[in-house]
């Protein structure tokens, strides 16, 4: 079994390359696609009936902070502090509703899952 990967040291140039450009918009656009088709209600409002996400490895939230601003309610777990704090600073792009929503915690899977119960996870 392999050791997780702390970005700690990458963090803002993988932000920069990976989500700052054209590569990032893409890669976003194929996921909403892909959860419209498999997963529609994580894509609805959550007036009614919020999910309870979890985001194992989620870094600076680009997946799950759209859903805490639709109402989920969202855990992001990493084990980057530097990811972690991008996110923390990522949820004013989404307005006030992702600000109850979304928590960014640190630690691995295994330690923020532990006796908590989700509605669906995103790896």
């Amino acid at each position: 079994m392999s050791n997780d990967r702390n970005f700690d040291d990458l963090a803002r140039r993988f932000q920069r390359n990976v989500y700052g450009g054209l590569k990032g918009q893409i890669r976003l656009a194929v996921l909403e696609r892909d959860f419209a088709e498999f997963f529609p209600q994580a894509l609805s409002a959550a007036a009614d009936k919020p999910l309870s996400i979890l985001d194992a490895g989620g870094g600076c939230g680009p997946f799950s902070l759209p859903l805490a601003a639709l109402g989920h309610h969202v855990t992001l777990c990493d084990l980057s502090e530097a990811m972690l704090a991008m996110a923390a600073g990522g949820l004013a792009c989404w307005g006030s509703n992702a600000f109850g929503q979304a928590s960014p915690l640190s630690g691995s899977f295994v330690q923020v899952q532990a006796g908590r119960r989700f509605s669906c996870g995103l790896t």
